[in-house]
């Protein structure tokens, strides 16, 4: 899929916050009815992105966002950062698929992708959180580190890393 020529990624600018926004809303909004979160007892969850939201999450992170186009029309987004800490591991974040587009492999190119953002900026070892995303995460090599109960959210967040 990777190797697909329908495949363009492009960094992301302040334009596309709003169609990054949408997507990432879009993709987690059926984990958030999953886990029986709403706006108002996990307003920070993904499902409830907004274009502001989104800025702010980018800009306290430093988190460098990437669009993953086909056939010309935007279908995900992802981001990437440096590790808060300094650790040489760089964290992968807001990982989304418009959902009339998930399960066709472009998930899966999506991370390759932020991925190869980290090994060419110097980091050896990926990280991620999610709430839902076990298998996914699992078949692309991460393995979990970490669970952590979120009160605020009545779910467990589940931290995976990988070597890169």
């Amino acid at each position: 899929m990777s190797g697909d020529p329908r495949l363009v990624f492009r960094e992301a600018t302040d334009a596309d916050l709003p169609v990054m926004a949408e997507i990432i809303s879009a993709a987690f909004g059926p984990v958030a009815e999953r886990l029986g979160l709403n706006r108002q007892n996990a307003p920070r969850f993904a499902a409830f992105e907004t274009a502001e939201s989104l800025r702010e999450h980018l800009d306290k992170w430093g988190i460098r966002m990437l669009l993953l186009l086909v056939g010309g029309r935007v279908v995900g987004c992802g981001g990437w950062s440096p590790d808060a800490q300094g650790a040489p591991r760089g964290w992968l974040a807001r990982i989304a698929v418009r959902p009339e587009h998930q399960g066709r492999g472009y998930g899966s190119a999506l991370v390759r992708r932020l991925e190869d953002e980290l090994r060419q900026h110097g980091f050896s070892r990926a990280r991620l959180a999610h709430a839902d995303l076990h298998r996914f995460y699992g078949r692309l090599g991460y393995q979990t580190v970490e669970t952590r109960q979120l009160e605020d959210w009545h779910t467990t967040l589940t931290f995976q890393e990988k070597d890169l």
